[in-house]
């Protein structure tokens, strides 16, 4: 899936029920970890994906985002491709390799938007691809698709 961001939203400021659903239904319960080395792009995920009532957590490189999904054992995993270290094709690939993210939706959030990147990151192991820059509201639905029924791994809601 290739989006575009959308001018009117990149300066918005972004409230709970951003696509007209109050942030409890949108993202109660549910933990994204954001693998993401840009510090604009996760500054601009925290606003957008925490208006929505999502709980996140933010790693840097791929070392670290694989050390935190183990740890937190997220719902969903946006993850950049072009990381320091190890960058994000082996994170998703040795994610792959664990039993317990065999399902887990991970969802390449990059700016490598040829067709053949797209193929590539699907072969290692991602469950979704949108490219950068990024429409927020389809990153929000998008997200969403994964969510519709409650995952194993979700918080329920007190």
């Amino acid at each position: 899936m290739r989006l575009s961001i959308v001018p009117e939203y990149a300066s918005a400021t972004l409230q709970p029920g951003f696509l007209s659903q109050p942030a409890s239904v949108a993202g109660d319960g549910i933990t994204i970890l954001v693998v993401e080395d840009s510090e604009d792009i996760r500054a601009l995920l925290e606003e957008l994906l925490e208006a929505e009532g999502y709980n996140l957590i933010f790693a840097t490189n791929g070392e670290e985002g694989l050390t935190l999904a183990q740890q937190e054992n997220p719902t969903i995993i946006l993850m950049d491709l072009s990381l320091p270290g190890m960058d994000g094709w082996e994170a998703v690939y040795r994610l792959r390799q664990l039993p317990e993210f065999a399902t887990t939706p991970i969802i390449a959030l990059t700016a490598h938007a040829t067709r053949k990147d797209e193929e590539r990151a699907l072969a290692v192991g991602c469950t979704g691809y949108i490219s950068k820059p990024f429409d927020m509201e389809k990153l929000l639905d998008y997200i969403a698709s994964f969510t519709t029924t409650t995952p194993a791994n979700a918080v329920p809601s007190n």
